[in-house]
C-alpha cells in the first residue's frame, strides 16, 4: 500500500505483529517526512485540517538513529498526546533535524489499526542512492 512509482512516496507491509515502512525521496529530510506519512496512513485514515502545530528537534549519530529518532517522538505524541500528524515539514537541524508537524486528534481519525510501538532496529536503513534517498523501517502494531 502507498505511493509507489513517484518521486516521493512510501509504501507499507502489514504483516503478523509488525509494519514495514519503506519510503522515498530526492532529499535525506524528505525521505523521513515520507516515511511520517506512511507509519501514519498504515494505522489511521488521519485527514482534515490541523488542529495545533507542533515542532521538536531530534539528534543522533546516524542517519537511521535520526530515522527512528522522529518516529519514536511521532509515536510517542500519538499515544501520550492522542494527536497523529495530517502534515510533516523535516529539515536538516544544528544538531540533527527540526520536524514540524500539523497534527489532528486521534480520537477524529478512523483507526487502522492501534498506535505502533517504538520503532524496531531489525530492518532499519536509511541510505543515498544515486538519485534519491531511500528508507525502511520495521514497527511493532
Amino acid at each position: 500500500m502507498g505511493s509507489a512509482g513517484t518521486e516521493s512516496g512510501y509504501r507499507w507491509l502489514r504483516h503478523t505483529a509488525d509494519l514495514r515502512i519503506e519510503a522515498w525521496a530526492p532529499s535525506r529530510e524528505k525521505c523521513v517526512a515520507e516515511a511520517v506519512r506512511g507509519l501514519v496512513d498504515s494505522v489511521v485514515e488521519a485527514t482534515g485540517d490541523p488542529v495545533s502545530t507542533v515542532e521538536f528537534e531530534v539528534g543522533g549519530e546516524t542517519d537511521e538513529d535520526l530515522l527512528v529518532g522522529v518516529l519514536d517522538e511521532v509515536i510517542n505524541r500519538m499515544d501520550m498526546s492522542g494527536q497523529v500528524p495530517v502534515t510533516s515539514t523535516v529539515r536538516a537541524g544544528s544538531r540533527g533535524l527540526d520536524v514540524t508537524c500539523g497534527m489532528a486528534e486521534l480520537a477524529k481519525t478512523e483507526p487502522v489499526v492501534g498506535v505502533p510501538k517504538p520503532t524496531a532496529l531489525h530492518g532499519l536503513q536509511l541510505r543515498k542512492g544515486p538519485n534519491y534517498w531511500s528508507c525502511a523501517v520495521v514497527v511493532e502494531v
